[in-house]
């Protein structure tokens, strides 16, 4: 019956200008799951979202958990209509990609006039008139957990629309929502007093968030009226805060916050201004993941952490320096300083058993060696600048790890070849092979059977003659990207490293067959010449890096960037 009605639909179903929501649906059999209550539809560029949102309403009534990751014409604005049709939906998830053009980590050069979308698919205003993201009732209040990273077509107005019409909300994500600002965020913040988890690194999060989440909410919360000091606050109350690349907290904002966040099971504080006194000032105890990396913090500072915390499972501190400084006095007689490592090895080892640890500056061999009784169970292991791992270290690594799934290694000095690691799924070497070749990347790929993610970064002799045949300018590339777009359905990203596009503009259209491709990265050089490298033909040239060129789409436009970074 379903195939008879689809066959006398195809030719309206095929036309280009169709509108989807005046499809007579009605005439369709519907089958009805009443127990269903999560339906994942993430990974579907071609669903058209009013006929699922007509589908979902009538074949599953007890829907609660809709996720629909990475699916750009999901528009926002369609949101109100979703939860009018699945009224007790409490979770959403609308990741998408979240854009490199961070404040925190890319200097713009440029930015080119964005370019509205073209799309297979006709987009009917009418149906879908000019409001803001999140305007319904507010008698729809079901929402407990929203996930909307990497939207930036999320703005202040759509907060405060979540903030008056979801006051049971518990979660928000809005990692990478560059145009939300803080003062948005903190309207959501004041009003919505039953947030326990919130993520938003890598936005806006600054001062008047921080006195939204110190505020004393006992006016708002009876039994918060029983309790004093500040657990009156929100930050008491909180279970996971996430504000990794939020540089406007000054550090007397930061100290303030992190000395109420008593309950705290995530935190992420990468690239803030913390110090050791905020860290001093933290009294929690429930800590399972802390992230400090790109901080001035010191290794006295996160040993008084994690001596309080024995159910620590991850450690991220890559990129502090501070981590170098001397020892404690009071350690002066413990063994662990015969290898010359820092008290934080010696907490380390006496309080946790660590999942993941991500450690840069300082760390070295005998580190290894004084970390060993904590990371047998350890997943992920991550080595960055300033450490040195060393070949006797990395062969070390599957032994004193033997449940290691993830190995990422930047600027490390190592051989081109991997000791046996089985278990390996991911292996991320950035700057750490230069000289590796075919050769060398087969015996690594025999040496770790069940990779499922390899990343090479810096290897220029990997496959170099047949990429320079093949890459003869910004037409070719051009080519590729369109048609890799076209026939990898699934495929979100491409960054390119070449010096293809030097000359000029790259000129990448938008196109309706770019199904989820969402981010382009093009690294474009100069070349220059090498005086102290000549030969008998003259002086050698290199090519150096002069920007990067990216091209990122959203539901509504396609917008052009160049950056001094190498992303």
């Amino acid at each position: 019956m379903l195939t008879k009605k689809l066959n006398q639909l195809s030719l309206k179903l095929e036309r280009p200008n169709i509108d989807i929501s005046r499809i007579p649906w009605e005439f369709f059999p519907v089958l009805t799951f009443e127990a269903v209550q999560v339906v994942d539809v993430s990974n579907c560029p071609m669903l058209h979202l009013e006929a699922a949102i007509e589908c979902f309403s009538k074949s599953s009534p007890s829907l609660t958990t809709l996720k629909s990751a990475y699916i750009l014409n999901f528009r926002t604005m369609k949101l109100h209509q979703l939860l009018q049709r699945c009224p007790l939906l409490s979770d959403i998830d609308l990741t998408v990609d979240s854009t490199p053009l961070l404040p925190a980590k890319v200097s713009v050069i440029s930015s080119f006039p964005a370019v509205v979308l073209q799309t297979s698919t006709s987009f009917n205003e009418e149906t879908c008139p000019a409001v803001p993201a999140f305007h319904f009732s507010r008698r729809l209040s079901n929402i407990t957990k929203l996930i909307l990273e990497g939207r930036t077509e999320i703005y202040d107005s759509d907060l405060q629309n979540i903030a008056e019409c979801c006051p049971s909300l518990c979660c928000i994500n809005l990692n990478a929502c560059t145009s939300i600002t803080d003062f948005g965020i903190s309207v959501l913040i004041l009003k919505c007093v039953e947030l326990h988890s919130i993520f938003a690194c890598d936005t806006s999060f600054g001062h008047n968030c921080v006195l939204s989440l110190c505020r004393d909410i006992s006016r708002f919360d009876a039994v918060a009226m029983k309790m004093a000091n500040h657990t009156n606050s929100l930050a008491f109350k909180l279970q996971i805060l996430h504000i990794g690349g939020c540089k406007v907290i000054n550090e007397t904002s930061l100290l303030e916050l992190i000395s109420q966040t008593h309950r705290i099971r995530s935190l992420c504080l990468r690239k803030t201004q913390l110090v050791d006194n905020s860290l001093y000032k933290f009294s929690g105890s429930s800590l399972e993941m802390l992230d400090v990396s790109d901080t001035k913090v010191s290794c006295h500072a996160v040993s008084h952490v994690v001596r309080r915390n024995p159910h620590l499972k991850c450690l991220i501190a890559r990129g502090c320096r501070h981590l170098l400084q001397e020892e404690n006095d009071n350690l002066e007689n413990s063994p662990v300083l015969s290898y010359n490592c820092p008290v934080l090895y010696y907490e380390l080892e006496e309080y946790c058993n660590l999942e993941e640890i991500s450690l840069g500056w300082g760390f070295s061999l005998f580190s290894l060696e004084a970390l060993r009784p904590t990371i047998k169970m350890l997943r992920t292991f991550v080595v960055g600048l300033g450490g040195s791992l060393g070949e006797d270290g990395l062969k070390l690594v599957p032994i004193f790890c033997p449940w290691l799934e993830t190995l990422i290694l930047y600027f490390q000095v190592v051989s081109d070849s991997v000791s046996s690691a089985p278990r390996l799924r991911k292996l991320k070497l950035e700057r750490v092979s230069a000289q590796m070749t075919n050769d060398d990347l087969l015996t690594l790929t025999q040496n770790c059977m069940n990779l499922t993610e390899l990343s090479l970064v810096g290897c220029r002799f990997l496959n170099s003659g047949l990429w320079r045949s093949n890459c003869q300018g910004a037409w070719e590339l051009r080519n590729f990207i369109i048609r890799a777009a076209s026939r990898m359905t699934l495929l979100r990203k491409v960054a390119v490293d070449v010096c293809d596009a030097k000359d000029g503009d790259f000129d990448l259209p938008d196109f309706p067959d770019r199904n989820f491709l969402r981010i382009v990265k093009i690294a474009r050089c100069n070349l220059k010449r090498r005086t102290l490298d000549s030969t008998k033909f003259g002086p050698c040239t290199t090519p150096v890096h002069a920007e990067t060129l990216i091209l990122t789409w959203d539901s509504k436009k396609l917008s052009r960037t160049v950056v001094k970074e190498r992303l």
